[in-house]
């Protein structure tokens, strides 16, 4: 008969989870979620909609240190569509900490795809290089 030894377990690596986004407005909901597929394309994790709106909700939740912390957010892309003179519309976004409430990047499309799905992950991808 044979005896085995228990060996003694090490402890499992740990993975360090995704970075979590939070998409707050980038005033059209097809561009938000062109937006959300360039940042799940990224690998990063992306907090769901319904979880975003419930905390936006909340008076309590007015800044973007306030809302990071409600949404377990790391990262939040906030944005929209503006006009400018000659009636051109353009999508000008900005990446901001959860934790500083600092803005870290900003971007603009001068020529919005007729798509705003694709207008969408073209600034979220921009973004995406911007990070360090």
């Amino acid at each position: 008969m044979v005896a085995w030894a228990a060996c003694a377990h090490a402890p499992a690596p740990t993975e360090k989870a995704p970075i979590a986004f939070a998409v707050i407005d980038l005033g059209d909901r097809d561009a938000e979620k062109g937006c959300v597929m360039a940042l799940l394309d990224g690998g990063f994790r992306v907090v769901g909609q319904k979880a975003i709106d419930a905390a936006l909700e909340n008076p309590d939740t007015t800044s973007y240190k306030r809302l990071g912390k409600a949404v377990q957010a790391d990262l939040i892309i906030d944005g929209g569509f503006t006009r400018e003179k000659n009636n051109r519309k353009k999508l000008s976004a900005r990446l901001v900490s959860a934790q500083s409430g600092d803005v870290l990047a900003t971007t603009r499309v001068q020529k919005p795809d007729k798509k705003p799905f694709v207008t969408g992950q073209k600034v979220c991808t921009d973004l995406l290089q911007q990070l360090p």
